[in-house]
C-alpha cells in the first residue's frame, strides 16, 4: 500500500550547512599547546635533563606527579 504526499503540500526544501573553518573550531588550549620539547616553557632543568636522557638512548621509568595542569602528561607526549 503506498502513500502519496497531499497534493496541497509544500515541497521539503533541505538547506545546506554552512562551512566552518575547522582551524576556529579548536580550542585555544588545544591549538596553542606545545608539541615539542624545546617548546615547552618554564621547566627548563627538567626538560634539559629529560633531553640529555633521550639523546644518550637511556630513558628509565619515570613517575611525575604533581597538581592537575602542570603539564605532566605534555611533557611525556613532547618527549616521544
Amino acid at each position: 500500500m503506498k502513500v502519496d504526499a497531499p497534493a496541497n503540500s509544500a515541497p521539503i526544501i533541505k538547506k545546506k550547512r554552512p562551512q566552518v573553518n575547522e582551524e576556529a573550531q579548536v580550542p585555544w588550549v588545544e591549538k596553542y599547546r606545545p608539541s615539542k620539547l624545546e617548546d615547552l616553557v618554564g621547566h627548563e632543568d627538567i626538560t634539559s635533563i629529560l633531553q640529555r636522557l633521550i639523546d644518550n638512548d637511556n630513558l628509565p621509568h619515570l613517575l611525575l606527579y604533581g597538581p592537575p595542569g602542570t603539564g605532566k602528561v605534555r611533557l611525556v607526549l613532547c618527549a616521544l
